[in-house]
C-alpha cells in the first residue's frame, strides 16, 4: 500500500488561488469572515472612492 504525502503550503496556496480565481465576487464576499476582512482591509480606499464619486 503506498503511502500518500501530504500538500505543501505552497501547493495548498496555488490550488486555493486557481479556486478563488474562479469565485464570482459576490459569493466570495459572502463567505463567513471574508467581507468584514476586505471592508476592515480596503476602508480608505473605499472612503476614497465614496468621496470622488460623490463631491
Amino acid at each position: 500500500m503506498s503511502k500518500h504525502r501530504e500538500i505543501t503550503a505552497v501547493e495548498f496556496d496555488l490550488i486555493l488561488v486557481e479556486l478563488v480565481r474562479d469565485i464570482d465576487p459576490v459569493t466570495l464576499l459572502r463567505v463567513p469572515g471574508v467581507y468584514e476582512a476586505l471592508a476592515e482591509h480596503f476602508n480608505n480606499e473605499v472612503l476614497e472612492r465614496w468621496k470622488k464619486d460623490n463631491f
